[in-house]
């Protein structure tokens, strides 16, 4: 009898399926895949925003009218090292993509928890500049084929320095040397270890790290708690103007914090002034000994508690890390920074100021609205490289009411009650649209924090709530023009 892989038919059918799975695998995937070459030359399209009567607020570059290409040697090492720790830890040994991170992907999704995440710096490249950006086995396969492609045909310092000139840094700031020169006002030879660390906190989603309208999330921030004799406990985030005192003595005693390393942990050592919550607690010398893991948690358990004042208030300040913290633990945790330098990195990111935008944009607060609403339903990609034009309901006249009203204010009844800032919005009844939004008083006054949108900020409504309480009252016949209502104080 002769054996099965010997029988011509076997061979001859065995053949003709391995050709035909050979076909259908370069036909489904290959066929038509886009060259490598384009990576160097491929760019997206802009998107522009418009008001009511189609006049241009904003543009949102995908092209390179906004972008300044520099080679890797004009790229801080520190950069390389902050995006490579955040974004794709073993990028130097891995091949293109990495098999331990699509796996742990792969079965966090398969958990329910958040599909993706997976992707190397090599892939992200390949899909921001080559491929389009649809979520379908196909566009992936051909990710991995040409990700493997750019990692035999490119060193892993050319694949950095496409990359990093490549990424939306946030608004019009495309690639390293834009993002550098916008948010510090220098070159991205010159930036800093926590310049480096806020950068690579950007590329994963600018809108919701924006220097300038996220800040909290991105540098993290001190509060207090107000501890009253008589009366609720009034939590508050404090910044160098609106409690200098406070946030003096929190950055100068988070100063006098002596970082060093013990082993595979590392020991934070002078917290004299601090107290910490559980599960840290400091040992006789005033150290604590932490995982270079847990270095987010160890930051939001440090407080500074105060004796009550004359008026029988006591003051807790505490620090809430933000995202450029995590890539700063990221970068200690692979070696790249020493513990002092990572001590002073965090130190000096409390307060920390950038640069004035250079950019002339009309209606500030109402474009960067429009741009969060939009990245929510449609991502960063679609919204940033996806040419849309973008069309409002706001009225520019209207607008510049608006902002005349508010300005007029500031100058007259705001100072008389000691109010420093204001906001309007104004929407058509009949419709809903928003016709006019003045997010603060001037979007460029640091002393008002006037890049904050009031109108989106959790801000207490105050009296603001009381003619809608009333007139459902009249409505309901609970209350009349003869229903008394006495001006004492109540406690609920």
């Amino acid at each position: 009898m002769k054996h099965f892989a010997q029988d011509p038919k076997i061979r001859l059918w065995g053949g003709i399926s391995l050709a035909f799975l050979i076909l259908l695998f370069y036909f489904t995937f290959l066929f038509g895949m886009p060259s490598l070459s384009s990576i160097q030359t491929n760019f997206k399209e802009s998107s522009i925003i418009y008001d009511k009567e189609g006049g241009q607020l904003y543009t949102f570059y995908g092209g390179d009218e906004n972008r300044q290409y520099v080679p890797y040697d004009q790229i801080n090492i520190r950069m390389t090292q902050a995006i490579v720790a955040m974004e794709d830890q073993r990028f130097f040994s891995n091949i293109g993509f990495d098999f331990f991170g699509i796996a742990r992907s792969a079965i966090t999704c398969a958990m329910g928890g958040q599909c993706g995440g997976g992707s190397s710096l090599s892939q992200q490249l390949i899909k921001n500049t080559i491929l389009s950006n649809e979520r379908t086995w196909k566009r992936k396969i051909r990710e991995l084929i040409l990700a493997l492609q750019l990692n035999v045909q490119y060193s892993k310092e050319k694949i950095l320095e496409l990359y990093l000139n490549k990424i939306s840094f946030g608004g019009n700031s495309y690639g390293i040397e834009q993002a550098s020169r916008r948010f510090f006002g220098k070159t991205a030879k010159d930036i800093t270890i926590l310049e480096s660390a806020i950068l690579a906190s950007l590329p994963k989603s600018p809108t919701a790290f924006n220097p300038y309208t996220n800040r909290d999330r991105l540098m993290g921030y001190v509060y207090y708690t107000e501890k009253k004799e008589s009366g609720a406990d009034e939590e508050k985030q404090i910044d160098m103007i609106s409690a200098p005192q406070s946030f003096e003595l929190f950055k100068k005693s988070f100063a006098q914090i002596v970082w060093k390393t013990d082993g595979g942990s590392l020991e934070a050592c002078g917290l004299d002034a601090f107290e910490l919550k559980s599960p840290y607690k400091k040992d006789s010398d005033k150290c604590e000994k932490i995982s270079k893991t847990e270095l987010m948690e160890f930051l939001n358990s440090l407080q500074i508690k105060t004796s009550p004042n004359e008026t029988g208030v006591a003051t807790t300040l505490e620090y809430q890390a933000g995202r450029k913290d995590r890539v700063l633990m990221r970068m200690l945790e692979d070696g790249y920074i020493s513990d002092v330098e990572y001590g002073a990195a965090v130190s000096e990111g409390i307060g920390f100021v950038f640069a004035d935008p250079k950019e002339s944009i009309r209606y500030a607060h109402f474009v960067f609205y429009v741009r969060e609403y939009l990245v929510n339903i449609f991502g960063e990609e679609i919204f940033e490289q996806g040419g849309l034009k973008i069309y409002t309901t706001l009225d520019p006249k209207l607008q510049d009411k608006a902002q005349e009203i508010i300005d007029s204010y500031a100058k007259t009844t705001f100072k008389s009650y000691g109010i420093n800032n204001g906001a309007l919005v104004s929407l058509d009844t009949k419709t809903r649209d928003i016709v006019a939004m003045v997010g603060s008083q001037d979007y460029s006054n640091k002393e008002i924090d006037g890049e904050v949108n009031i109108i989106t900020s959790l801000k207490q409504p105050g009296s603001s709530m009381k003619p809608l309480i009333y007139a459902r009252a009249f409505e309901t016949n609970n209350l009349s023009t003869d229903t008394p209502i006495f001006d004492v104080e109540q406690d609920f």
